[in-house]
């Protein structure tokens, strides 16, 4: 995948979470008592059965951007 920044090539990788899914969420969402996300939405798990929650994700060492394609990768 080309850097929509620099153009250099991007390092395909995983996001890795511990037990739960991965979520994204607003700057402005508070979290419920702390550690609940609120609002926002989950990405794809792509683990196996028993491994950690992980989603597909690109870096580019050149400028240090991660990028995650969510058309592929929003859990829908």
């Amino acid at each position: 995948m080309e850097c929509p920044n620099c153009g250099s090539e991007m390092v395909k990788g995983n996001l890795i979470g511990d037990r739960y899914a991965i979520k994204w969420q607003p700057a402005d969402k508070k979290l419920v008592a702390g550690i609940f996300a609120n609002g926002g939405f989950a990405l794809k798990d792509n683990s196996s059965l028993f491994g950690r929650p992980k989603t597909e994700a690109y870096v580019c060492e050149n400028c240090e951007l991660l990028t995650v394609d969510l058309k592929t990768q929003r859990k829908k």
